[in-house]
């Protein structure tokens, strides 16, 4: 997808915002940001821009250096001279050479949620811990306990063909 051209708030080069930034429409930011960008169209951060905060948008697309995580229901895309620092949880990604990303990355071809995102923001990691142990009798760890069975017995198929082998080399 591309991005909208058309755009509600434009953030000039010489501008700085403190504070955090919200639209219904889509926003170019090519100064400084230093807060969160939250739109429910798309970001485009200038190759001289400069975020400072989280970003949360439809498509976003990064030339410029932020630092922060980064949500996106649409494409997440880095050109050759952006810099994410962040983790990041999108639908869809893209990181052209010379691009930079460093972070941890959650691609969701379903899209996100936006009570999914909200929640994973103000849930502590030692919740998460604790959600692993309670899934462990689901119905989806019990397919990948049998999932796993087929191989064990791959693997005892060729212990024996390997046995077989020896019997037949010793007689």
């Amino acid at each position: 997808k591309e991005a909208s051209l058309t755009f509600d708030i434009v953030i000039g080069e010489t501008s700085k915002l403190n504070g955090s930034l919200n639209s219904e429409g889509s926003i170019r930011i090519d100064g400084t940001v230093e807060g969160n960008v939250t739109c429910k169209g798309d970001v485009i951060i200038g190759s001289g821009a400069k975020i400072n905060g989280d970003i949360d948008a439809t498509n976003i697309e990064i030339s410029g250096d932020v630092h922060g995580n980064v949500y996106s229901s649409g494409l997440l895309k880095i050109n050759a001279s952006g810099i994410l620092t962040g983790d990041i949880e999108v639908k869809s990604f893209q990181i052209n050479e010379g691009g930079v990303f460093q972070g941890l990355c959650n691609i969701n071809s379903g899209g996100l949620s936006e009570d999914r995102k909200r929640k994973q923001a103000t849930e502590p990691p030692v919740k998460e811990a604790a959600k692993a142990e309670d899934k462990k009798d689901t119905p989806e760890t019990k397919e990948e306990k049998t999932e796993e069975k087929p191989s064990q017995n791959k693997n005892n198929r060729n212990s024996r063909s390997q046995k077989n082998q020896n019997k037949s080399q010793s007689a």
